[in-house]
């Protein structure tokens, strides 16, 4: 049941992207059920993010407040700071990217499924083709792989889809957890914070869960490749900063929440893919030291690729 004296606060991480900014903000403005504030963190923007807000959205400027960094503290950082100021009152934080938007439901139906103990997303589609999924779903206990809304809408038993969600894109929680389980952990930088975050709540025994008639739209995920024999996938990219906190901060997670044995088996994969699936050393030896920096928990190293 949706309780509509529910305090909402939309926190939005933005880093020199102010035409998507300007997008995502407009579709907030635009929900059905209103949110009481929506916090910008401004990861160091250089591109005029704030005065270009400003100048096309002068009747809302009451509700923005800014979060401005002085440097840029990756999607980790921003999130950290934007959900630390957001969970200061009773509220429930809604969270999101500058490159993805809501439609304008999507608030008010993540609510009826939502309470103090839930972390409930809605099903983030492509923006180009609405009826893509912008990210793959694997249900748990399958190996089932969806890429397409309608095939797991029809899979589905109801309106929720338990135990998975895609954190931090247009998810939706209460200001009690962030008391009770902490805030993102801003070392990460990028890549892995969302599903620490996520597998830290789990552990605490809160529900996770998609809501399946919630939509939220995002770029289409790089897609990944397939690897030994087909059975495997795995997300290659060409930045060296990407790929180095993607293999570092995995590695942290599933030693934290899983066991060294999905280290090894991770260590393996990477060993596999640079070997031969996409054979390239130099990308090898990047992915092995970071495994090496997230069994070590060393996270100063990503200086070294910010400029």
């Amino acid at each position: 049941m949706l309780a509509m004296e529910c305090n909402v606060v939309a926190v939005v991480v933005t880093f020199n992207r102010k035409e998507l900014l300007l997008r995502c903000v407009k579709n907030i403005i635009a929900q059905t059920y209103k949110v009481k504030k929506i916090v910008v963190v401004d990861n160091a923007s250089t591109d005029g993010s704030e005065k270009y807000i400003e100048q096309n959205i002068q009747d809302f400027q009451s509700i923005i407040q800014w979060v401005r960094l002085k440097t840029n503290q990756g999607g980790a950082g921003g999130f950290y700071e934007g959900m630390k100021e957001a969970a200061k009152s009773d509220n429930y934080l809604w969270l999101m990217d500058d490159d993805g938007f809501p439609e304008s439901n999507c608030l008010k139906n993540l609510l009826l499924k939502c309470d103090k103990n839930s972390f409930v997303g809605p099903v983030v589609l492509s923006d180009k083709d609405k009826y893509r999924l912008s990210f793959t779903i694997r249900k748990p206990g399958t190996r089932k792989v969806y890429k397409d809304y309608k095939d797991l809408k029809e899979s589905s038993e109801n309106s929720m889809l338990e135990g998975i969600v895609i954190p931090f894109n247009g998810v939706l929680l209460h200001s009690d957890l962030i008391k009770r389980f902490g805030l993102p952990r801003k070392e990460y930088f990028i890549w892995g914070d969302d599903m620490e975050f996520m597998w830290r709540l789990k552990r605490g025994h809160v529900k996770i869960s998609t809501n399946l008639n919630s939509f939220f739209y995002h770029p289409i995920s790089a897609q990944s490749e397939k690897m030994f024999f087909g059975l495997l996938y795995f997300n290659n990219t060409n930045s060296d900063l990407k790929l180095y906190c993607m293999a570092r901060n995995t590695t942290k997670n599933l030693l934290d929440y899983r066991g060294g044995i999905f280290v090894l088996l991770y260590l393996m994969k990477l060993i596999w893919f640079f070997s031969f699936t996409t054979p390239d050393i130099r990308k090898l030896k990047l992915t092995l030291l970071a495994s090496y920096h997230g069994l070590t928990a060393n996270f100063a190293y990503t200086k070294k690729f910010i400029r």
